[in-house]
């Protein structure tokens, strides 16, 4: 490995918060949090794409969606994870059908800004944070980026 090249590492873990078990991926990063949500956990999947092209610049974590509980449920145990790792105003990343859990964290908890992807194309007026929709077929890790950054930027949004 050349001596500029970032060192990538990814570490894996499960969580049980009942009736929640929480898998996750999480990418050591300089700057951050960004938590990535999403029910697939691969390679192919845009969220770990997402997390491949920011890491590390970005601390990241990505949490496998259970399709088994309840969004209301399962946002409040990621919202305790978050609490219990000290993440204030994170960017949330959702794809497809976690973004109800991440428009739930957002309403109720300071976010610095929220990304869906192919997931409708509308938010809630409780949503006071920027918000970003996206297709996976357009998807662009620069706008995504970019969006983060500006987001960061911003400590009163959220």
């Amino acid at each position: 490995m050349p001596d500029d090249e970032p060192l990538r590492v990814v570490l894996q873990r499960e969580i049980e918060l009942e009736p929640v078990r929480i898998q996750f991926r999480e990418w050591p990063g300089y700057a951050g949090p960004l938590i990535l949500l999403s029910s697939a956990d691969t390679d192919a999947d845009p969220i770990a794409v997402i997390a491949a092209e920011l890491a590390p610049r970005y601390r990241i974590l990505s949490l496998a969606c259970s399709p088994h509980v309840v969004p209301p449920v399962h946002a409040a145990r990621v919202a305790e994870l978050l609490d219990q790792f000290g993440f204030s105003r994170p960017v949330l990343i959702a794809l497809d059908g976690c973004a109800p859990i991440a428009i739930l964290i957002a309403a109720h908890r300071a976010t610095a800004g929220l990304v869906l992807i192919d997931s409708g194309d509308g938010v809630p007026e409780s949503i006071t944070c920027p918000v970003l929709i996206l297709r996976t077929e357009t998807l662009a890790i620069d706008a995504v980026e970019a969006f983060v950054v500006e987001c960061m930027r911003c400590p009163s949004s959220g």
